[in-house]
Parts: structure tokens; C-alpha cells; sequence
């Protein structure tokens, strides 16, 4: 009993040996891709043989083979729509120097998925698997590419996956996986849903609570025979698709009105899916599109300003507010409870803003763009405190350009942060539309620029393509996609450590990809430290702090997401989080647990804290050894335990606490 795929053979000018071109003896099934069958004499092309009734007989097809010739196999076998047969394409098929060449305008040319627009067509240089096909060999047999266990799966964990825009007007968009030993698995999404695709320029994909959400701005490509979706939806350790969107939202006449653009997990029930026009609510429960963020809709006006003059670009939540770049409007501050749009934060002396990233320290950062798409970028950056929503304009030192934007055609742009240092990184330069020279990083901590990665003046010609940019929040090292221009299929990726020393490169088979976006797996679960136990007066609220009751290897802390799950007696306090903390308000004597509900990317996890409410007006704490002794401002000085303020309370143990008196 086996099962195995052909892919990519030529079977030409065959003598049936048993009756026909391929016999199999206890074939549980066989799939084929991109073969040619031709000229094989009278027999039949498939014959299954079987000694025991254990086995299947079933044969299936992946697409893109052409059976010239009478068919027959087994009653279950199936073929698909990118399938070919016929007694009229005898002739379509020749050996010309060593080269099976199809004719212009013959029904196999018309068919097949790719071919050079020249006369003299060969076939692609690749299989629709994204082998490499080998023509050299003029056998009977044909040139074999490859002939692998059915089954044969993936550790879609353990690498890094690449979202292309592949060739726009040829095919739908792509996943490439690089396995952390340095293996390509090409188009991963019709490898493991044989005849789903993507959509058309895939731009965003984010991995959040073990699914991919991969954002695409239309639903097919003019030149591919599969629709796909704006928004498709996989398991993201198994590339399963669990559900696509052709739409994101349409008009009266149910034409698409809004293209994608990005995604952002807000919390276990529900993301955001970024557009050119506003921001829409998945239900993750139902997998459901539910409505729309009130206030983040484009300003309308022609076809052109709908896509290129509102769209949405990347959107970042922290604590109890998500932030998303607007073109026109400027940096949404929406509140997620209930889906609207609070304020907006708007650029400034006309600039608007590219893109916003969050750093390690918590802190928000924005790159200062033209609104209009011309690409022109500001010499400045701003940072805003996620929480009081206070700016500040950082300027950069001569010879360091500011952050590249694309929203002339929307791409997530280099802007990018290390989960293990306070550090930023961007590509740009003099160039304002393609600035893929220049690698920039920015030492928040130390106030340092410098140049991470300069491919200027490069022999070998490489240069970023768009936005291929990112750094892995484990290793901390920075993969980056080159390519050597827009007429050359040539990529490669590159992988550099903390300081910009290359680290390893790994070739791919050529193919105009075109990658937008690396994707790295979300494996590490949060982990969670429960507060002390807390006595607290009844007369005032207290703050308590949270900034270090979770932590995540593969995700920033900072945009680990705090809520309050259940308080066991709500008659003795009531809890709410405020700026990432945790605000008691004492009800009446007595004891209680909070429950807090950790999320960090999706993965979920829980702390809890005791409270002891007492009667009195001073600071006590649990024990008779922990009762506060001293108490002090943030600026060191000393003050009588009931006023009010933030206090730093010196226990008679040693230990400091603190304490909100309001």
C-alpha cells in the first residue's frame, strides 16, 4: 500500500508495456501535476492492479496535465478544471533540441499556467508545486522533477513564513515557508489545500491565537483561474484553510468596496480587518464579519481617492485603546469595547503619517509621510505615550533618512521593532518611493542612529524589495528579501544579527514573488506571576501595578493585553484596569480575588490577586512584619500616610511597595 505524486513528467512516444503508461500494483492513491501524457499508442494512460481488497483505488489531480489520448483509470479517479484531455492535441507537442516545445496557440499552450510571451514557447520553468522543471533529458520516460510520499508534512513552527504579492497580472498571491534549516517550502497555501488560493497582492499576514489571517487588497488576479479571497483565514500550524472572504464589504449593488489591507487581533473574540476603506470587526468565534469601526471610514469622493486617498494602514493595541494609521486623517485612537473612534491624533505642519510601531518600552512611534502618495518622508519620527497620548518629535541626525511609506500602493512598510532591545528599524533614503538600499537603526535607550545595513554600491546588485523586512522576537536576528530588480526574478533571503553581520543566505527557485512581509510563528505561550496579596483601607482606591505579571518569548510584554475576568465578591470591591494597571475601589470590609485575563497574541492565560479591604484610613498590609513603616513621594519625601497621591510605602521588612492614596 503507498500512495505518491508525479509532478512534472513528460510522457512522450510511450510503447504500453502492461497495457498502458502508468501501472500500479496496491495503489492506495496517486495524484498527478503538470504532466504530459502524448502519442502513448492505444492503450490506457492510468491502470490500477490490486491483489487485496484493502486496498483504495483512487486518482487524483492537482491540475495543469494535459492527456492527449484516450483516458481511462479507475471508476473514482477525478480531474480538475485546470485539467486537459483530448485525441486533438496530438500535435501540439515537439522535441526541439532537447526541449519539449508547445505550439503558439495550441490548446495545451492556452492551457498551461505559465509560459514566456515569445514565439518558440517552452514550457514554465516550474511546476505548479513551484519545483523546478528539468527539460534536458529527451526520454520516453520524461524528465521526472519529483516523486514524493503523499503525507509528508510540514513543522510549520519552526521557521519563517514569507507573504508574497507574487507577479500581479499572472498569478494569485503566495506563503513561502523557510524551515529553521534553511529548506524552502514554496506556495504553502495550495500545497496544503490542493486548489484553494490566496487573493490577488497579499500584502499583510499576522499570525494571532494559532490562525493566519493573510489580508489581500483584491480576490483574484486578472491572470489566475482561481478566485481567492481580501481575507483568508489558516491554521497556522497546519496552512489548512479554515475560511475565506471573497468581499470585505460591498455597495447597493453588492461591488466590493473596501480592498484589504491589514489585520490586528484586538482580543479572543474579535480582530480588525484593515481596508481602503475603514476598519472592519471579525467575529473570531463565528468567523463572521460583524460591522464596521464607527469613524474609520475613507471621505469618499472618485474610484481613486476610495482606494489611494483613506485607506487604513497598520494598527497596534495597547492596554485598553487600538491605534491605527489613517492616511488622511491621521494616527485612530479607538476604543475596542465599543468599536469607535475616540479622538485622532493628527500629524503636523501637513504631514500625515506613514506607519506606527510599537517598541519594547511601550512606547508608540510614528513615521511622518505625505498623505498624497508620493512617498515623501520627514526627516523626523514622533513617539507617543500610548496611555496620556503625549507627543514628542525626535529629529534625525543628518544622513539618516526617515522611514520609507507606501502608500501610493499600500505595503506594511520596513518599520519594524526588537522584541529584546529598545530598538527601531526602517529602510529609506533620498529616493522617496523605492528605498531599499539603506537598513537604519535607532537605539532608543542610548539615543544612537546608525546604518544597520547599506546595500549601496552592492557588486552582486541586490537590493529590499518593498517592506521584506522583520526581526524574529526569539532570535532577535533580521530577515530581509533581495532581489536585483523588477525584470529579474532572482531572490534571495538574508539573515543578520543585532549588530548587521550577515548570518546565513538562503537562494530561492526564480519566480517574480515579490514578498511583502515576513511572518514568524507564535509558539511560547505567556508566562504569569501572580501579584502579593494586597490589604488596602476602605476609604480610598488603590492602583496596583501589573507591568510584570506576564511575559511572552515571542511577543512584546508590551502589548500584552490585561483585563479583569471576575471578582469573586463584588460587594467588597470593584476592580477595573486603567493605563495597563490594575484600580481597586474598596466597597466594604472584607476579602476578595480578582481574576485577571492574561492575551498575548491570542494565547490566553490567567493571574489572580487577594484583597483583604480593612476598616481605618492608614496602609495595611498582610502581615504584622510587612506593615508600612515610611512613607514617601515619587521624588523621595516623606509624607503622612493618609494623603493622598502616589506613594512609595517602605515596609518594616525592607520591601517598598506602591500605593495610589485617592
Amino acid at each position: 500500500m503507498f500512495s505518491a505524486n508525479i509532478v512534472s513528467c513528460t510522457f512522450v512516444d510511450n510503447t504500453a508495456r502492461l497495457g498502458s503508461v502508468i501501472a500500479l500494483t496496491n495503489a492506495q492513491n496517486l495524484n498527478l501535476a503538470n504532466n504530459v501524457f502524448q502519442n502513448n499508442g492505444s492503450g490506457s494512460i492510468i491502470d490500477f492492479y490490486k491483489t487485496s481488497d484493502a486496498s483504495v483505488e483512487e486518482l487524483g489531480s492537482r491540475g495543469y496535465n494535459i492527456f492527449a489520448g484516450d483516458f481511462s483509470a479507475s471508476e473514482v479517479s477525478r480531474l480538475t478544471d485546470t485539467d486537459i484531455q483530448g485525441t486533438d492535441l496530438a500535435a501540439s507537442l515537439t522535441l526541439v533540441d532537447g526541449e519539449y516545445q508547445v505550439v503558439k496557440g495550441g490548446p495545451a499552450y492556452e492551457h498551461l499556467p505559465a509560459n514566456p510571451a515569445v514565439e518558440g514557447i517552452t514550457f514554465p520553468e516550474r511546476d505548479v508545486m513551484g519545483t523546478i522543471i528539468d527539460y534536458s533529458r529527451p526520454t520516453h520516460s520524461g524528465a521526472c522533477q519529483m516523486v514524493y510520499e503523499e503525507g509528508a508534512s510540514v513543522d510549520y513552527t519552526q521557521g519563517v513564513f514569507f507573504v508574497n504579492e507574487d507577479w500581479y497580472g499572472h498569478q494569485n498571491s503566495t506563503v513561502n515557508f523557510l524551515t529553521n534549516d534553511g529548506e524552502w517550502i514554496y506556495r504553502v497555501v495550495q500545497k496544503e489545500n490542493p486548489g484553494v488560493e490566496l487573493g490577488c497582492t497579499n500584502q499583510y499576514g499576522a499570525i494571532y491565537g494559532d490562525r493566519f489571517y493573510l489580508i489581500a487588497k483584491q480576490a483574484k488576479d486578472p491572470g489566475a483561474s482561481i478566485t481567492g479571497g481580501r481575507l483568508t483565514i489558516c491554521d497556522a500550524k497546519t496552512m489548512k484553510v479554515l475560511k475565506q472572504f471573497v468581499n470585505i464589504s460591498v455597495d447597493a449593488n453588492g461591488n466590493s468596496n473596501a480592498d484589504g489591507r491589514g489585520f490586528l487581533g484586538v482580543d479572543e473574540h474579535k480582530g480588525y480587518v484593515g481596508t481602503s476603506n475603514g476598519i472592519y470587526v471579525l467575529d473570531l468565534d463565528a468567523l463572521e464579519l460583524t460591522g464596521v469601526v464607527m469613524g474609520s471610514e475613507n471621505a469618499g469622493g472618485s474610484a481613486y481617492d476610495q482606494l489611494y486617498g483613506g485607506q487604513v494602514g497598520n494598527m497596534v493595541r495597547v492596554g485598553d485603546r487600538v491605534f491605527a494609521v489613517h492616511q488622511d486623517k491621521g494616527l485612530l485612537v479607538i476604543d475596542p469595547s465599543t468599536d469607535r473612534v475616540e479622538q485622532v491624533i493628527e500629524g503636523i505642519e501637513g504631514w500625515g503619517f506613514g506607519s506606527v510601531v510599537l517598541s519594547k518600552d511601550g512606547n508608540l512611534w510614528l513615521s511622518l509621510a505625505s498623505t498624497s502618495g508620493s512617498g515623501q518622508a520627514d526627516t523626523r519620527i514622533m513617539k507617543v505615550n500610548p496611555y496620556t497620548l503625549q507627543t514628542e518629535v525626535i529629529d534625525l541626525p543628518e544622513g539618516i533618512y526617515g522611514p520609507a511609506n507606501s502608500w501610493y500602493a499600500w505595503t506594511p512598510d520596513c518599520f519594524c521593532a526588537s522584541q529584546q532591545q529598545n530598538v527601531l528599524y526602517w529602510n529609506g533614503g533620498n529616493s522617496s518611493w523605492f528605498s531599499g538600499y539603506t537598513v537604519y537603526k535607532y537605539d532608543i535607550d542610548k539615543n544612537e542612529f546608525s546604518v544597520y545595513i547599506d546595500y549601496n554600491g552592492d557588486p552582486d546588485g541586490w537590493q529590499i524589495y518593498g517592506c521584506s523586512f522583520r526581526v524574529s522576537p526569539e532570535s532577535d536576528e533580521a530577515y530581509v528579501s533581495l532581489f536585483k530588480g523588477f525584470g529579474d526574478p532572482t531572490y534571495v533571503v538574508r539573515k543578520y544579527d543585532a549588530d548587521g553581520h550577515q548570518l546565513a543566505e538562503y537562494p530561492m527557485i526564480q519566480n517574480y514573488w515579490f514578498p511583502s512581509l515576513p511572518v514568524f510563528p507564535d509558539n511560547a505561550e505567556p508566562v504569569v506571576t501572580n501579584p502579593d496579596p494586597v490589604n488596602m483601607p476602605l476609604d480610598a482606591p488603590v492602583e496596583i501595578s501589573l507591568a510584570d505579571i506576564a511575559t511572552d518569548a515571542d511577543n512584546m510584554d508590551a502589548a500584552i493585553v490585561k483585563t479583569v475576568r471576575a471578582v469573586s465578591d463584588e460587594s467588597v470591591l470593584k476592580a477595573e484596569i486603567q493605563h495597563g494597571d490594575l484600580v481597586v475601589t474598596p466597597l466594604s470590609e472584607g476579602k476578595a480575588t480578582v481574576t485577571l485575563g492574561i492575551n498575548s497574541g491570542g494565547k490566553l492565560a490567567e493571574a489572580s490577586v487577594d484583597i483583604t479591604v480593612t476598616g481605618g484610613t492608614g496602609i495595611e498590609m498582610a502581615a504584622g512584619d510587612r506593615l508600612p513603616q515610611l512613607h514617601y513621594t515619587v521624588d523621595g519625601k516623606r509624607v503622612d500616610a493618609s494623603q493622598r497621591g502616589l506613594h512609595v510605602v517602605r515596609m518594616k521588612n525592607g520591601q517598598a511597595r506602591k500605593i495610589v492614596v485617592r
